[in-house]
């Protein structure tokens, strides 16, 4: 890791060894800790901001992992999943309902491509929220915007038909993600260091 003086370079070699214990993945260099996590309305855990601080660097290390994958169609899928820059976003691009498929990148194994399941986002109380309805894992929460091109996720993951989990409650069921849109009708909700099975996860949302 860079040394970076101060406390600044402090928190961000302790984000770093929190995040390699978290996942096993070596500490590496990290980024400064992003300045929009001090505008979100949710005060979120050390081991979340390690998540968005290090956001860089673990989703490049799972890409590489990914891509080493024996499977010539799960790769090509995977640079399919990656194509599109990050464009200009409204909350009315978001609303309504998505097909969505989960991406896991690295771990157990180099790439797994599930099969498509539902997804939905709507406002709630005034909060832009995303729900995944079907499949075993879901995942429930808000979306922050963070800039014009992208939103912050924070929410639980549950299994099945349990009860939507909210943030904060067990934090072996906390999910960050960022989202971005890579094309009109296509997303990308990118998870950074998930808790099981992965390095980064990703669900691509199109319709």
């Amino acid at each position: 890791m860079k040394c970076i003086p101060g406390i600044r370079g402090l928190f961000l070699r302790s984000a770093c060894i929190v995040l390699a214990a978290l996942t096993g993945i070596p500490c590496v260099a990290a980024q400064e800790q992003p300045a929009w996590m001090e505008q979100l309305p949710v005060k979120l855990s050390e081991a979340d901001i390690a998540r968005f601080t290090a956001f860089d660097e673990n989703r490049q290390s799972a890409v590489a992992e990914a891509l080493g994958t024996d499977s010539p169609a799960d790769r090509a899928g995977l640079q399919r999943v990656l194509a599109g820059e990050p464009q200009p976003i409204g909350e009315k691009d978001l609303l309504g309902e998505w097909r969505c498929r989960t991406l896991k990148l690295g771990g157990i194994l180099p790439l797994v491509i599930y099969n498509s399941f539902k997804c939905r986002i709507f406002q709630e109380s005034g909060v832009l929220v995303l729900q995944k309805t079907s499949g075993s894992q879901r995942t429930r929460g808000a979306l922050y915007r963070i800039a014009a091109d992208r939103f912050a996720y924070v929410g639980a993951g549950s299994l099945n038909d349990d009860p939507p989990a909210k943030y904060g409650d067990n934090a072996e069921e906390d999910e960050v993600a960022l989202l971005a849109k890579a094309a009109p009708k296509r997303l990308r909700l990118e998870f950074p260091a998930p808790h099981r099975e992965s390095h980064f996860d990703i669900i691509e949302l199109v319709r």
